[in-house]
């Protein structure tokens, strides 16, 4: 007798198609309460039982730590740092969900179906373990972006502005290549410090209360995060961003770490199941030479693949709603220099509507000699079309020169005033870096010169309307 084993993915819930298919087990893959498990197994007529079930909790964790005790004294570098101990803690989880895959597998009957809502690692681990067909239910991708914009809608409507930056740096730049840059350099001072790492307030306060309480000791506050810096130190205590310290890594040495790590690995899947199927291949993950080709590189790849079975997506829908909001910054700023540029054609205009009223005379006795309409009109627009791209040109290389040096000129500016416009200790960066988008520039230069061009069309008609005897009636 075959047996139809629903896992259901953290992110669903037992609705829609799946309610319409028939079931002899749900698997919850998240921690739902009981309540809800019963409601589903009314709905579906069969048991539904949380994954989490299959945890011994005590008996777990001495397990675990048996498994990543295999791994310590082999990753060691020059400084006597065990780096699988460190690091051996972000795979723990995925470890211990392995061994409760392996209980799991045990109240399965042979020939089982795998089901699964979405791609789910646990879910793959299983079909390993089983040797069976996993078959995936593909949700529409209207439906799912849906789910997914709401999620993180919900998510970053929770943090604050400098939360949300403090997670852009984090996951844009985790080595510190780019913050380094910007962070105040450690200056020396000769004598013995004690040093205070932390990554929150709460544990740089109660770091300060204990320096405060030897004021003849010196203090370090080396902050990991923003979220860990404080104002209003005691004057034993200095404090300086982790980033200050950041220095590219040793090519040398990491490559000897990186041949210790291969020598681990193999080592720990031949004396352990679940370190075999955490190793086991899930997924691929490509690097393009140009990131902006990456959402038509995934879709060619999910139409090659067929779409059965495999989930294919790129770092644009990863994080939709961060770019989302980068691209609205961007297109506000478009707008409002367009704007500004709008007013710059009306002062356009009315230049050129001042200089037609004082050339009103001259204006007719051309007129007199001859002159056309056309004529009149073609001068004037030529004189704004001339003023309008003059500005234009020289706005643009003003700005140029301008964001080229401008942290040359707030310095200079700095020591003029004597002040400081970017306090580290406030705003985490002591410059403003300014970068010249040759796109953008040409956008808005032409649509400077396009308003300049239209502004002299009023002008130039008023001019071409000029009757010579009404103009030279009070001559």
């Amino acid at each position: 007798m075959t047996m139809r084993v629903l896992l259901l993915d953290p992110s669903d819930t037992f609705s829609g198609d799946l309610c319409a298919t028939k079931w002899d087990l749900i698997v919850d893959l998240a921690r739902a309460p009981l309540s809800t498990h019963q409601r589903w197994a009314r709905e579906a007529g069969c048991p539904a039982i949380s994954f989490y079930q299959f945890a011994e909790e005590i008996e777990d964790l001495h397990a675990l730590k048996r498994l990543l005790d295999l791994g310590l004294g082999v990753l060691v570098d020059r400084l006597g740092i065990d780096w699988w101990d460190i690091t051996s803690l972000m795979v723990a989880p995925e470890v211990a969900e392995v061994m409760l895959v392996r209980r799991l597998t045990n109240q399965l009957l042979p020939g089982t179906q795998l089901f699964c809502s979405r791609p789910n690692r646990i879910a793959r681990a299983l079909q390993k373990l089983l040797g069976c067909e996993l078959i995936t239910f593909q949700a529409s991708q209207l439906r799912d972006a849906g789910r997914r914009l709401k999620h993180y809608g919900q998510l970053f409507s929770r943090f604050e502005g400098h939360e949300l930056r403090q997670i852009a740096w984090d996951k844009f730049d985790s080595t510190h290549s780019i913050r380094r840059w910007f962070a105040p350099r450690p200056r020396g001072t000769g004598s013995p410090l004690v040093l205070l790492p932390s990554a929150y307030a709460n544990v740089s306060q109660t770091a300060i209360s204990y320096a405060a309480m030897l004021p003849d000791q010196q203090f370090l506050l080396v902050c990991a995060r923003e979220s860990g810096e404080l104002r209003g130190l005691p004057p034993n205590v200095r404090s300086i961003p982790l980033a200050s310290y950041y220095s590219p890594p040793n090519a040398e040495e990491l490559g000897l770490l990186l041949e210790k790590w291969e020598r681990l690995r193999k080592s720990l899947i031949a004396v352990a199941v679940e370190f075999r199927l955490a190793d086991a291949v899930t997924g691929l993950r490509l690097a393009l030479a140009d990131p902006l080709k990456a959402p038509a590189v995934a879709r060619r790849v999910a139409l090659s693949l067929g779409g059965a079975g495999f989930y294919v997506s790129d770092w644009t829908e990863d994080h939709a709603n961060f770019f989302r909001s980068i691209e609205i910054t961007k297109t506000m700023m478009f707008v409002i220099l367009s704007m500004l540029v709008a007013v710059a054609a009306f002062n356009i205009v009315a230049t050129l509507v001042m200089i037609v009223k004082e050339k009103q005379s001259d204006i007719a006795i051309l007129r007199t000699l001859g002159a056309g309409p056309r004529n009149v009109l073609a001068t004037f627009a030529v004189q704004g079309v001339l003023i309008g791209l003059a500005g234009t040109l020289l706005g643009a290389l003003l700005g140029k020169t301008i964001a080229d040096h401008l942290e040359t000129l707030v310095t200079g500016l700095e020591r003029l005033l004597g002040t400081q416009f970017m306090d580290a200790s406030v705003y985490y960066i002591s410059d403003l870096p300014a970068y010249v988008e040759g796109l953008d520039v040409l956008k808005v230069c032409s649509v400077a010169f396009v308003l300049c061009a239209l502004a002299t069309i009023y002008p130039a008609w008023r001019a071409a309307r000029t009757t010579p005897a009404e103009a030279l009636r009070h001559e």
